[in-house]
């Protein structure tokens, strides 16, 4: 029947991603032709690069989608990727723009800032953590809540596990999952 137009190699790549198998992720990306044309691949690979702690190669990948793409996700993508880039101001208008078009993402908005004032922010509770804000969070030194490990996605709670901004107790939790999922490995 009619159904959402989606490759089955975007299939594919999506459910190594969740599993967490990133290894498997790039090799299958890597293989498959046009990739760079297709946005859904573009996006998980992008979301693996962040999850991988590869904000240079995500962010070469942004730089060519926020020129097609109007959605919030890439408009954070490229704000992190400004950020990261020392273009502060910049990204602290576009947070600006972001809060007077309605988007109320605090937590978001306050790693941003971070960045800019190299103070790393507080994170009173992050539940279901994405791989933009895992990145953010990361690069910005802001400790990670315990609340973060409530997520079950394998390949976050393998970049949880691996996170030097989260607690021992909350990464060893974390990597025990994570392992138990097969996103980790125990060597």
């Amino acid at each position: 029947g009619e159904g959402k137009k989606t490759s089955l190699v975007a299939i594919r790549i999506r459910l190594l991603a969740a599993m967490g198998d990133l290894v498997s992720v790039n090799t299958l990306l890597n293989a498959t032709p046009g990739r760079s044309s297709d946005p859904d691949l573009v996006r998980i690979e992008t979301e693996t690069r962040f999850l991988a702690n590869d904000n240079a190669r995500a962010c070469s990948l942004a730089g060519g989608k926020i020129r097609d793409q109007s959605n919030l996700f890439w408009q954070k993508v490229f704000l992190f990727c400004q950020a990261l880039a020392g273009e502060h101001e910049k990204a602290s208008l576009g947070v600006s723009i972001m809060r007077e078009t309605g988007v109320t993402d605090e937590i978001f908005f306050a790693l941003i800032e971070s960045l800019a004032t190299g103070i790393p922010a507080k994170i009173e509770n992050l539940p279901d953590p994405n791989s933009l804000s895992l990145a953010i969070a990361r690069v910005a030194k802001a400790k990670l809540p315990a609340d973060v490990i409530t997520s079950n996605p394998p390949g976050v709670l393998r970049t949880i596990a691996i996170s030097p901004n989260a607690p021992v107790e909350v990464r060893l939790e974390a990597a025990e999952r994570a392992e138990a999922a097969g996103a980790l490995p125990i060597d």
